[in-house]
């Protein structure tokens, strides 16, 4: 298994590549593009990967883990078996036209995300996030 602790890939260009059962720890991915890229068995702790595009990627058992996201791109991403978020922040981040059903955001902060509605079926949210999907589906939600 390889392990990245601590580099800084500040708009690396990692287009194209493959990942297979990668730890990174503690990076600055910020602005990284990961566009058309493949990742699996890949674990993302305690990075800094806002502005980060992983559009048109795959993603199979990729756990992003107290990482931040923030205006990050996962447009048209292929997800195979699983993708989680756990105590992320997604704040702003965009997953339009990628299929939500094995995606799990249920401890990250999603606050303006971006997503296309018909592709939300079975993606796994809490209570709290409930809202901001039904606002995104276009429900009024009253008092």
């Amino acid at each position: 298994m390889v392990r990245l602790n601590g580099v800084v890939f500040l708009n690396a260009d990692f287009r194209n590549c493959q990942f297979y059962r990668c730890t990174m720890i503690g990076n600055q991915l910020i602005g990284a593009d990961f566009t058309g890229s493949h990742l699996k068995a890949v674990t993302l702790n305690d990075n800094q990967a806002d502005y980060a595009n992983f559009s048109e990627t795959t993603l199979d058992q990729v756990s992003f883990n107290s990482t931040h996201l923030q205006e990050s791109a996962f447009q048209a991403v292929s997800i195979k078996h699983s993708l989680s978020f756990k105590q992320c922040t997604l704040t702003s981040a965009d997953f339009s036209d990628t299929p939500l059903k094995l995606v799990d955001l249920r401890t990250s902060e999603i606050a303006d995300l971006r997503f296309s509605p018909q592709l939300a079926v079975g993606c796994t949210i809490d209570s709290f996030q409930a809202i901001t999907f039904a606002l995104a589906l276009g429900v009024r939600i009253e008092d």
